[in-house]
């Protein structure tokens, strides 16, 4: 259902643009900047474009491949008539989303804090 996509050393979203597909990294790095600023890096399970999948907005932050990325990239349209033709599907899509989503804001020195040794 998505597409394979291979990039390199390049920004491929930026902000104020409308996405049209939601990513996961597959394999490599990506950087997301804020006003000129590194604000997080995405590695492997990753979602991208997950926040403009889920309000419609624009992109809120410009996105480049550091090195080589492999992703797979879903058509949002797609996606979001799986809510009807396959309502299995898009609750644990949710449910992956939720999970990436939160894993992203979580403060990391709490993340630390709850593995044990």
């Amino acid at each position: 259902m998505g597409t394979l996509r291979k990039i390199t050393d390049e920004y491929f979203i930026r902000s104020g643009q409308t996405q049209e597909n939601l990513l996961l990294v597959l394999d490599g790095e990506a950087c997301v900047e804020f006003d000129g600023k590194k604000i997080a890096v995405l590695d492997r399970g990753s979602f991208i474009a997950e926040i403009s999948f889920l309000t419609g907005e624009p992109a809120s932050a410009d996105v480049l491949a550091v090195d080589q990325l492999f992703y797979i990239s879903w058509g949002n349209e797609r996606l979001k008539r799986m809510q009807i033709e396959n309502p299995g599907f898009w609750m644990k899509l949710q449910n992956c989303l939720n999970k990436d989503l939160i894993d992203k804001v979580k403060p990391k020195n709490k993340k630390e804090s709850q593995v044990e040794d």
